[in-house]
């Protein structure tokens, strides 16, 4: 900005002279033009002039030097400026150069967590699919369980029933060994009796048999008696002489 401002006062200070000569060419002419009776104002006028010009180009020389001087120190200023913007400019460089190695890595990175993420979505929508299918084999299960319980329910009930039947039939089998127990005490007395009655009927008929054959025996031997008293009485008849 300094080194603009110092060359827009360079082509100033060029260009006020030649204004001022041009100008006064312009006067001159004109003053020409209107006649001789006023040279010595035009003298005048031009003294004046050449002098305001003196003045002006030492104004102009002044301006010069303190515009030179500034302009050093602009341009001393510039350079280290310009020196200061190169090392910025360089640095920046450098940091561009290095974050676009920074970026290339981290597109690098970002395709590979892209990749890594496609993965991962296909993997996710995969496990959505087998959740999926287990939410349906899950509902299967369930109502295969539930159908499961109510049959479970439905058995037990049947197996209530079915230990009911059993008890009662288990209660008609104690009856019926009870029956048969007694039926078999009943029968083994019944058998008791039998042989009692049948040991009695053969103490009986062995008593009779014996009464008989004794009785038969104390016939035999009342008739034996009986004839021995008829020979014994033949024989005293026999022995005693008659009356």
């Amino acid at each position: 900005m300094a080194l603009v401002n110092f060359n827009f006062y360079k082509m100033r200070n060029r260009t006020i002279p030649l204004i001022l000569c041009f100008s006064t060419l312009v006067f001159l002419s004109l003053q020409a033009q209107t006649g001789g009776d006023a040279k010595s104002k035009q003298l005048e006028e031009m003294r004046k002039i050449k002098q305001q010009m003196i003045e002006d180009q030492k104004t102009i020389q002044q301006q010069n030097e303190w515009n030179n001087q500034s302009s050093q120190q602009e341009i001393k200023k510039l350079n280290q400026e310009n020196q200061q913007k190169n090392f910025e400019i360089a640095t920046s460089k450098q940091d561009a150069a290095k974050a676009r190695q920074d970026v290339a890595k981290a597109k690098a990175e970002l395709a590979g967590k892209q990749a890594e993420l496609a993965r991962t979505q296909m993997l996710i929508d995969s496990a959505k699919a087998r959740l999926a299918s287990t939410e349906g084999l899950l509902m299967q299960s369930e109502m295969i369980r539930r159908r499961t319980e109510e049959a479970l329910l439905h058995q037990e009930d049947s197996v209530k029933m079915l230990r009911q039947e059993q008890a009662m039939q288990q209660l008609k089998l104690a009856n019926q060994e009870i029956e048969l127990e007694g039926q078999k005490q009943r029968n083994k007395l019944y058998i008791i009796a039998a042989v009692l009655g049948l040991s009695l009927f053969l103490v009986v008929a062995a008593l009779l048999v014996y009464r008989q054959k004794t009785i038969q025996e104390l016939g035999d031997k009342n008739k034996i008696i009986q004839e021995e008293k008829r020979r014994s009485d033949e024989l005293l008849l026999n022995i005693l002489p008659d009356r």
